[in-house]
């Protein structure tokens, strides 16, 4: 009967963790969902600027790629 008892009870420092984990993913989860419904409820205008921007850099990035690889021979 002890063995189950002491066997299920965890540390303080094991307990903290998981008690800073809980708080780490509320968190998130605020921070997500708050995040979500700012862009939801964005102007389609503002959005789509973002996403067109976004998509533009990001190829822009990985373009030059092969020429910059055409310099290490």
């Amino acid at each position: 009967m002890s063995r189950n008892a002491t066997s299920s009870s965890a540390t303080p420092a094991a307990k903290s963790m998981q008690v800073g984990l809980w708080i780490a993913r509320a968190f998130f989860f605020i921070a997500f969902t708050v995040f979500g419904y700012m862009k939801l409820f964005m102007q389609i205008d503002q959005s789509a600027s973002m996403w067109v921007s976004s998509k533009f850099q990001a190829a822009s990035a990985f373009s030059c790629l092969p020429s910059r690889a055409s310099y290490l021979g």
